[in-house]
């Protein structure tokens, strides 16, 4: 179930971050909340390999790691 929450918030992150102007912090917001309901703890969001983001950029990726020993029920 986090691998596929995760999956989820590092895609919605991802499309949300397309539109110039937008920020890793905003990509930040949208990952933290879709994880912070199951309580998820030791989360590391990486936007665009840790470059960040600005107007020409010409891709985005989002990779979202979640430490399952932190996580594990």
């Amino acid at each position: 179930m986090i691998r596929n929450l995760a999956q989820d918030a590092a895609y919605f992150a991802a499309r949300e971050c397309m539109v110039p102007g937008a920020t890793v912090a905003e990509a930040e917001e949208i990952v933290n909340r879709m994880l912070g309901g199951l309580g998820t703890r030791g989360v590391v969001i990486i936007v665009n390999g840790g470059s960040g983001l600005n107007d020409n950029s010409e891709r985005i990726s989002v990779e979202v790691r979640v430490p399952i020993g932190q996580n594990a029920i």
